[in-house]
């Protein structure tokens, strides 16, 4: 993302898609296709307005193991989220409230246990099915 005449742009972009679709984005298929567990890569996307939220989070509460994905935004007591709309934050909003909510709910460690059980959900949701229909077909995988 870059910050360009007052307005952020997308000029590359790594997405991992939970249906696993990946269109064309301003003409640009991804890179690299992407799989369970690998995002599609974006490269050379021009003037991209980007349009969507961001989070930012400060003060991370240690109690809890970062694993190798880096922390969620949970782990943050204070977070705020910016609306973005065609390049250009709309609005910033303190959804700590909200993370505080979520980290209630989080098995409380700050050893290895608390992470394997995040872990075992994350990986409970790969299980569920996903509709492959824009896959390419096995033979032109790079796996």
């Amino acid at each position: 993302m870059a910050l360009r005449d007052g307005g952020l742009f997308l000029d590359s972009l790594e997405v991992l898609a939970k249906d696993g679709r990946y269109p064309e984005i301003n003409g640009v298929p991804p890179a690299c296709r992407g799989g369970p567990l690998r995002p599609a890569l974006y490269f050379g996307l021009g003037r991209v307005p980007y349009t969507g939220t961001l989070r930012f989070g400060n003060d991370r509460d240690r109690t809890f193991h970062v694993d190798l994905f880096g922390p969620s935004t949970w782990m943050f007591r204070r977070v705020h989220e910016a609306r973005i709309a065609d390049g250009h934050v709309r609005s910033v909003s303190d959804i700590s409230p909200k993370m505080a909510r979520v980290r209630a709910k989080q098995p409380f460690s700050a050893t290895t246990a608390g992470a394997i059980e995040r872990m075992r959900k994350f990986v409970a949701e790969l299980d569920r099915p996903i509709d492959n229909s824009n896959a390419p077909p096995l033979e032109e995988r790079d796996e």
